[in-house]
């Protein structure tokens, strides 16, 4: 009896345990299955024949309706009048301008076509096809009531980035970045020694011509190879910037820049020294001679010619000492499809701010008869302020390469 009563028991323990595990198999099954729940999306565009935009916003979507199965996409060519008028009504819903192309999806509206509404549409896509969502353009085409809380009203421009928080692309410009990463670069020591020590040498001849001369020739010289650098080296960029592996090279390039960056900060602050790493001191030495001949050369013309080659070489060296801002500005230049006139301009501000110490430090020289030491100052903490720019730089190409494309300047 004993024995039955064991048996019975082991049974009963061993169904209700298979019960249990059952179930609890079915609920994970479930819970993934309403994980993994992919929602369908429609998209809606308005198109006009002979659209520039319109035509680059197609190629995106047939792109996208590629990868995506659950993606769905109805086009409206405003030259039908019955699409025109819908246009127009769907325009009213928005409160927006009536402009091709127009597209709608989901609980939102974009107007035209370019780099940064782009990156808008992939994301907001990834997110629809996660989560429900109101499908604003369905009830305007049935007839139906449009409600205040069917419009999607998450910002397109904030993003939460690791270790950084919720960054809003809007306070940020392609402008100010150009001024930021120029003054940056500008303000490291390579360059400013050799700059400071010209001025010295020809500060003993009292010609205010020739300190002039010298010293606009030294940062004209520095100006213009920088800026043909930039913009040689955003043609080679423009080319590989659409492959993710560049994008994750460029992105561990500044990773790597922005600690070499806080290491140079900190080695400085412990042995109490400022001036670039690059040189050893018998290549210092060579620039020392070299500047000396320059200074001491009796005629101006020859002067000037060493002084521009002074410069190249210089400023090759400073290449090496500013760790990449060069660089990764074209990076992000490439990134959002600069080119042009609007490159150039941003180019130039770039080696405006780049110059701008160094035109300082050199017309308190011209003025005062006297060198300056504000460089010098300054540029304690651009290793620190760089090199955390830098690490930022380089997390957003690497996680979120959207972030760095601006349309807007």
């Amino acid at each position: 009896m004993k024995f039955k009563r064991l048996i019975a028991i082991a049974l009963s323990f061993l169904l209700g345990a298979g019960l249990f595990f059952s179930n609890h198999s079915q609920e994970a099954v479930r819970a993934h299955a309403e994980e993994a729940i992919v929602y369908d999306i429609n998209l809606y565009f308005f198109s006009t024949p002979g659209c520039g935009h319109c035509a680059q916003l197609k190629t995106y979507l047939n792109k996208k309706i590629e990868e995506m199965d659950n993606l769905h996409i109805t086009e409206f060519d405003t030259s039908i009048s019955e699409n025109m008028d819908l246009l127009e009504e769907t325009a009213s819903v928005f409160d927006a301008s009536v402009t091709a192309p127009f597209t709608v999806v989901g609980g939102k509206y974009y107007v035209g076509f370019s780099d940064s509404i782009e990156a808008q549409l992939n994301r907001v896509l990834e997110r629809y096809s996660e989560n429900e969502h109101v499908d604003i353009m369905d009830k305007i085409i049935n007839g139906i009531e449009v409600e205040e809380s069917d419009f999607d009203t998450t910002s397109d421009y904030e993003y939460d980035i690791p270790w950084i928080g919720t960054v809003d692309v809007r306070d940020i410009s392609l402008g100010l970045l150009a001024v930021i990463l120029g003054f940056l670069d500008g303000i490291n020591p390579c360059a400013m020694w050799v700059l400071l020590f010209l001025i010295t040498l020809v500060l003993g001849s009292k010609s205010k011509k020739r300190i002039w001369a010298i010293g606009g020739v030294f940062l004209l010289t520095s100006g213009i190879f920088y800026f043909l650098m930039m913009t040689a080296w955003i043609e080679t960029v423009q080319l590989l910037v659409n492959y993710v592996v560049f994008q994750y090279i460029v992105g561990a390039l500044a990773l790597v820049a922005g600690g070499f960056n806080l290491y140079s900060f900190i080695k400085s602050q412990i042995k109490k020294e400022d001036g670039c790493k690059v040189t050893n001191v018998s290549a210092k030495q060579k620039l020392i001679d070299r500047v000396k001949k320059i200074a001491a050369a009796s005629s101006l013309p020859l002067a000037l010619l060493g002084v521009f080659g002074l410069a190249i070489i210089v400023n090759i060296i400073e290449l090496a000492c500013s760790t990449g801002f060069p660089f990764m500005f074209t990076q992000i230049l490439a990134l959002n499809g600069f080119t042009g006139e609007t490159a150039i301009g941003l180019i130039l501000l770039y080696t405006l701010f780049f110059l701008i110490d160094d035109l300082i430090v050199f017309g308190i020289a011209v003025v005062t008869l006297k060198v300056s030491p504000l460089s010098s100052k300054i540029g304690k903490y651009a290793h620190l302020i760089g090199g955390v720019i830098m690490l930022i730089i380089g997390i957003l190409m690497i996680v979120a390469p959207e972030i760095l494309k601006f349309s807007f300047i």
